[in-house]
């Protein structure tokens, strides 16, 4: 039997000390209760090749809350049955002892006396005269758990301001856009599509479900296969109200007549496309023109958009900024349109890019044609 009451674990002179100096690069031969026990405060575990608590050191039995007669000379999954708990951490628990042949680490939620704390189990193999033992330290963590915790719970906040922001432009493009719609519908005394309403209708929607979902983890809209050139046309046609009302002309441009298809979402690349027009007619000129012009790169596999306008430009000190989340020149920017832009761009595995002078800006935009096994 192992005597449970002995100071030193270990003899300093065993196969087994030199292995923990490879395990605890401090481990002092002369002391080496001093560095488990009171100095590094490191839980210590140790099973023979039959997977037997062999010994186990004062630390490991506070962070665990059971003592060593507890665990010692039975088999390792006694310590499942030690407390209660979720299947989840059970589950990590069970695969983390039923196989200790490599190194690994595995973090549990673990109560003793009503209150929680987290440990880091750690497990390092050893072959030790001619025969495996197994070595398991134990750590609180708890106090950076918490710390981590509490940085989430900031991060969230500060999201909940960024969502709150990206509605508050996205909603007053839309209704800007809405507007100068509704009135070049009434002027041409024309029947609208029902879809062109529905289309931004559901974009509005779109925006305010996603802040009133803040609390949520944040989920994309799912990735489907569209038609760049209906979706560009559908976007112009939209913001040809807008751009009349500024005393802009505002053309759509297909270069190529064989674009295929691309692996987006459809209201998301609307949104994208929308965001750079209502920039481009900003920065325009009363009589200026902006082009959405539509390609496609048959040797890269890639379609292009373009968004072009003949404007002042935008000064070379800003251009590495411009992506950059709340950054604006604008009087009354808020400085996450075109953060926003990249963010959804990157989703749909594409890429955004700008090229300016004095004599107008062109924003391009890649993205991957679709690939008959991306589905």
């Amino acid at each position: 039997m192992v005597n449970t009451d002995r100071q030193t674990l270990v003899s300093t002179n065993s196969p087994r000390a030199y292995q923990l100096r490879t395990l605890l690069p401090n481990y002092n031969t002369e002391r080496p209760e001093q560095i488990l026990l009171s100095k590094m405060g490191i839980g210590y575990l140790y099973l023979d090749e039959y997977l037997i608590f062999r010994e186990m050191n004062r630390c490991a039995e506070r962070f665990l809350g059971v003592t060593a007669k507890t665990l010692l000379d039975r088999q390792w999954f006694v310590i499942c049955n030690l407390r209660p708990m979720d299947r989840n951490n059970l589950r990590a628990l069970y695969d983390f002892f039923e196989d200790l042949q490599v190194e690994k680490q595995m973090e549990i939620k673990w109560t003793v006396k009503g209150c929680d704390r987290y440990l880091l189990f750690k497990s390092v193999p050893l072959e030790c005269e001619s025969k495996n033992d197994f070595y398991v330290t134990i750590e609180d963590i708890t106090v950076p758990k918490m710390l981590e915790e509490n940085i989430k719970h900031m991060d969230r906040l500060s999201h909940l301001g960024l969502i709150a922001s990206n509605t508050a432009h996205d909603l007053k493009n839309a209704f800007t856009c809405f507007k100068g719609f509704l009135q070049m519908e009434k002027e041409n005394e024309s029947g609208s599509k029902p879809e062109q309403w529905h289309h931004y209708l559901e974009f509005i929607q779109n925006s305010l479900e996603k802040f009133s979902s803040f609390a949520k983890v944040e989920q994309q809209n799912s990735l489907e296969i569209i038609h760049p050139q209906k979706t560009l046309q559908d976007t112009v046609r939209f913001l040809q109200g807008h751009a009349s009302n500024k005393g802009i002309h505002l053309h759509f441009e297909d270069r190529n007549r064989d674009i295929p298809p691309v692996v987006a979402n459809e209201l998301e690349l609307r949104h994208v496309i929308m965001n750079l027009c209502i920039n481009a007619m900003e920065a325009s000129k009363q009589e200026g023109e902006v082009i959405v012009e539509l390609d496609y790169d048959s040797e890269r596999g890639n379609v292009a958009i373009h968004v072009k306008d003949e404007g002042c430009g935008i000064p070379k000190v800003n251009l590495s900024r411009i992506f950059d989340l709340y950054y604006t020149t604008k009087q009354n920017g808020t400085g996450v349109g075109l953060y926003n832009c990249r963010k959804l761009i990157d989703s749909f595995h594409g890429t955004i890019s700008v090229e300016s002078s004095a004599t107008g800006t062109i924003f391009t935009i890649f993205l991957p044609a679709k690939k008959a096994h991306f589905f």
